[in-house]
């Protein structure tokens, strides 16, 4: 079997999810839901709540607070999170790496994230020299992960064949989009959810091989 060091070495295009695969946003989550000074239905239990967050802000919110003014704790709880700093440790360990030695090959990156655009640029912009060729967010559409199209739109407006695109995320709901738009898939171990996949990776530095120099 191909490794996930080659099959990325011969991709033209890398497309990133964000939350578990760029940035370890738990904290961030369990922020802004506490932030809306509601009483929860249940304990936060930090392996179950990672599993929620790439279902979205609504369901957390009916998870732990209920069905009632979800609109209106919907917007509380985006207005939370677009406050927050990042903190350094919060981005994946050798990704920032990873990343430079992506453009030192002259691939190009995407990102494609079911956060909307306020939150997703909120979040990246405050990690330097980070940007991306296409961007694909949660609000660029009507139709989110896991609809093919969120992939697809960004193959087809780079001009890139899809077998030369790989998609890299950390949930179920990232391995169905790839599935569905015929991309190839990666799954990084260590972030919010889990999903079995032959083609997986535990950190960025594995990734960094010595044939990139």
């Amino acid at each position: 079997m191909e490794s996930v060091e080659s099959i990325i070495r011969n991709k033209e295009l890398i497309i990133f999810d964000l939350d578990g695969t760029i940035v370890n946003s738990l904290n961030h989550n369990i922020f802004a839901l506490k932030s809306l000074n509601q009483p929860l239905k249940k304990n936060i239990n930090k392996t179950e709540f990672s599993s929620y967050i790439s279902m979205g802000a609504e369901f957390i919110i009916k998870e732990y607070i209920g069905n009632h003014n979800t609109t209106q704790f919907l917007t509380l709880f985006r207005q939370n999170y677009s406050k927050i700093t990042l903190k350094e440790s919060e981005i994946y360990k050798g990704f920032i790496d990873f990343y430079s030695y992506l453009r030192k090959n002259s691939q190009k990156i995407a990102i494609c994230t079911n956060k909307p655009s306020f939150l997703t640029k909120a979040i990246v912009s405050q990690i330097e020299f980070l940007k991306f060729d296409f961007s694909v967010y949660g609000d660029s559409y009507e139709y989110k992960k896991p609809d093919k199209r969120m992939l697809t739109k960004i193959t087809n407006g780079l001009d890139i064949n899809k077998n030369k695109a790989v998609f890299i995320g950390d949930s179920n709901i990232d391995k169905q989009t790839a599935i569905n738009a015929n991309i190839d898939f990666i799954a990084f171990n260590m972030g919010l959810d889990i999903v079995d996949h032959y083609y997986n990776f535990n950190s960025y530095n594995d990734l960094l091989s010595d044939e990139y120099d």
